[in-house]
């Protein structure tokens, strides 16, 4: 019986070695599988994404016919010209700043070296 044992014993690592070498082949291959499938959809994605821009370059880029309109009779403005009111950037008409309107600081490079001066 003591035999039995010893050589079930000896023999439980000659068998459990190669069936965890074979485990991680397994989890190996599932996740580059999985990375291919990642790598695939982020790829189509993009390609997508390439396509629209494409698109709205070539829409963009094809010259529209010019219509000629016809000049509409002017109608008298209830505001006279010097009270127009602001059309300018909308995102900015809630606030006082608007970028570029006064120049707040400008430097003049014309005393300095050109190049690096060390």
């Amino acid at each position: 019986m003591k035999k039995i044992i010893i050589i079930g014993l000896l023999y439980f690592p000659i068998t459990a070695f190669p069936q965890s070498r074979i485990l991680d082949k397994i989890r190996q291959k599932a996740e580059e599988r999985a990375e291919r499938k990642l790598d695939q959809t982020i790829d189509k994605s993009l390609d997508k994404a390439e396509e629209e821009v494409e698109e709205t370059v070539k829409e963009q880029s094809t010259p529209q016919p010019k219509q000629q309109k016809a000049k509409p009779a002017k109608t008298p403005s209830p505001l006279p010209d010097s009270v127009k009111p602001n059309t300018g950037l909308k995102s900015y008409s809630k606030f006082d700043f608007m970028p570029g309107e006064r120049i707040k600081f400008a430097e003049d490079f014309a005393s300095d070296e050109i190049g690096n001066s060390r």
